[in-house]
């Protein structure tokens, strides 16, 4: 893991970037294996251009393996529900459903490196309190639902989410009621919880900034995050498999240096 980070871009350098767009692709071949490398937006419109262009890169990425049994497709965000044509997929799950589309008519296996919460807690633990981590992903959700406009009721859609948070969290001595999260809102931003803000909730998760304690937590969990992605697929490679990887175009530009590395 310290290998890893080492050779990851950390967040100073990526905010110096003179340019950060989506895609950013890359690919790395010792000649007999291949990681394909798709840096994406999260889109959830079947009809966004860069989905074809993900679809042509994937294409290309299939032409090149000559055994399909040794490829993997590697998801963001957790293994999504193969069932559907495309573009219900698509609206259901964004890029990562397109992914899961396209593997599943190749029957290619599908991965989804993400650390499991305890782990990241356990770090984030060393560092921050209880009630700055849970805010953290709270408003991290909050950002998604105002992004992706759901049907639900945000009280309906927050109430599942904790419960969710509650459980893979394991904290029995923590409140994960609404209510507790609008205190903890006000006590760390010193301002009301307002779902109008959608601007907010953007800026304080994004890791890039240091405006609050949140986007200091946004910037140590990516970073443990990209270490373990970036541990499965050298482990993955390992074992003589080539790999197609869509993940959030950050992403990309940060793991770049250590997958062209760590990948002989």
């Amino acid at each position: 893991m310290d290998k890893i980070k080492d050779l990851i871009m950390d967040y100073d350098e990526y905010a110096q970037l003179e340019s950060v767009s989506s895609p950013k692709m890359f690919e790395v071949t010792n000649g007999k294996q291949y990681l394909y490398y798709y840096g994406a937006s999260h889109v959830n419109d079947p009809e966004h251009p860069m989905l074809p262009h993900i679809e042509e890169y994937w294409s290309k990425f299939l032409s090149v393996v000559d055994d399909k049994s040794t490829a993997v497709a590697v998801n963001e965000g957790g293994l999504r529900n193969p069932e559907g044509d495309r573009d219900t997929m698509i609206k259901r799950d964004g890029e990562g459903g397109l992914i899961t589309y396209l593997a599943t008519k190749e029957n290619i296996e599908i991965i989804s490196p993400e650390p499991n919460r305890m782990d990241v807690d356990k770090e984030l633990l060393k560092e921050f309190s209880k009630d700055e981590i849970q805010c953290y992903y709270f408003v991290r959700v909050v950002n998604q639902y105002l992004q992706s406009k759901p049907e639900k009721s945000f009280e309906d859609y927050i109430k599942k989410i904790l419960e969710v948070d509650k459980k893979e969290s394991d904290w029995s001595d923590f409140d994960f009621s609404l209510e507790n999260m609008k205190r903890i809102h006000t006590q760390i931003f010193g301002n009301e919880f307002n779902l109008e803000e959608q601007g907010f909730f953007y800026t304080v998760i994004n890791p890039s900034r240091k405006d609050t304690v949140i986007n200091a937590i946004a910037r140590a969990s990516s970073g443990y995050r990209d270490m373990f992605i970036i541990e499965k697929i050298i482990e993955k490679w390992g074992e003589g498999k080539s790999l197609f990887v869509v993940y959030g175009f950050s992403h990309g530009y940060r793991q770049e240096k250590a997958l062209k590395t760590l990948l002989k």
